[in-house]
């Protein structure tokens, strides 16, 4: 039979025989088996396969029978991967985490479609979406066929990334310069990034 790892598989045994049943595995470390009442449980310890040898000894009336084997094929078992939330807006300059729920045991990783719009990391089950620049990416999130577990789908999550609303502010909207002179009348204070620039309503009269 066939069983995926960490699973089990009980076979019944019917014998004419009154004397004690036994049980053997070729490989325990890819199947044991244990034995209740007529119950045989074969319990898949890795990927591979092992012969189960089913054995009765004499009893008090009648004879030892031929022994009876039962194979095990022991396999990875399906897993699935899933993210939540699966889509988020963030600022340029700030990150979002989502949450990663899988039954798999593999290497879990990630990848972004674009990193000049956003990159990401995984630590334990948590993923990180940083936002680099504005626009959008796709977060591909993988897992890796494991020790026990075949590789899940991949699954997506959607990050959209804006730029972050700024102030600018004068330190005075208003002053005296004398014809021909130049001076500083007023300071700029801004909470944005961009290339400050400055025009004048009569470039006749004064300049900036």
């Amino acid at each position: 039979g066939t069983i995926n790892v960490g699973s089990s598989d009980d076979v019944t045994i019917t014998t004419t025989g009154d004397g004690t049943i036994s049980c053997s595995s070729s490989d325990n470390s890819k199947a044991t088996c244990s034995i209740n009442n007529k119950t045989l449980t074969i319990t898949a310890v890795a990927v591979g396969s092992a012969t189960i040898t089913v054995s009765q000894a004499a009893g008090n009336a009648t004879l030892a029978p031929t022994s009876v084997t039962y194979t095990a094929t022991i396999v990875k078992r399906p897993s699935t991967l899933s993210i939540n939330p699966d889509s988020g807006i963030m600022y340029v300059g700030d990150s979002e985490t989502s949450t990663i729920t899988t039954t798999g045991d593999g290497t879990i990783t990630c990848e972004s479609s674009d990193d000049n719009k956003a990159t990401c990391s995984i630590s334990g089950n948590i993923l990180t979406i940083n936002g680099v620049g504005s626009g959008s990416a796709a977060i591909t999130i993988s897992q890796a066929a494991g020790v026990a577990t075949l590789a899940p789908s991949s699954v997506s999550y959607v990050a959209s990334i804006i730029k972050q609303s700024s102030n600018m502010s004068l330190t005075s909207d208003s002053g005296s310069v004398y014809a021909g002179d130049s001076t500083q009348v007023a300071q700029i204070y801004t909470t944005g990034d961009g290339t400050i620039t400055c025009s004048s309503s009569s470039t006749s009269i004064e300049t900036c």
